[in-house]
């Protein structure tokens, strides 16, 4: 991530590192999944399409957000916009809300992955 994009602050360089860690790792997991013979859940593919939906909509948010921490709060406002969802939120509180659903589909992801394992046993599910 670093020699290819170089974040604007410590927080991009964070949230841009986790979210390629987790997406990594779910990929990975449901293709040694797949190649074993497992399948994945209905359910667990809409908590995917979910996540996916949700998290495009966070990042955008994240992105495109007037807010620049390295300024003082009073020249922060110079640079805020009109409120957009129900003339309330701005781009910043939709971020925290589309944040929020997204880390819950993600969870939700992880924890339904391996609910085609609950009627077999221990010692027939294969480790990878």
């Amino acid at each position: 991530m670093g020699p290819i994009w170089q974040p604007i602050d410590f927080a991009s360089y964070i949230l841009a590192t986790f979210v390629c860690n987790y997406g990594m790792y779910v990929l990975f997991y449901m293709v040694m999944k797949l190649r074993s013979g497992e399948r994945i859940s209905r359910l667990t593919v809409l908590f995917i399409l979910l996540a996916c939906a949700t998290w495009a909509g966070s990042l955008y948010m994240f992105y495109f957000s007037p807010i620049n921490w390295q300024e003082t709060p009073s020249q922060s406002r110079s640079i805020n916009q009109p409120c957009s969802l129900l003339k309330f939120y701005d781009k910043h509180d939709i971020w925290h809300m589309m944040s929020a659903c997204s880390l819950f589909f993600s969870f939700m992801v992880m924890l339904t992955l391996d609910d085609d394992l609950m009627t077999v046993f221990r010692k027939d599910i294969v480790v990878f």
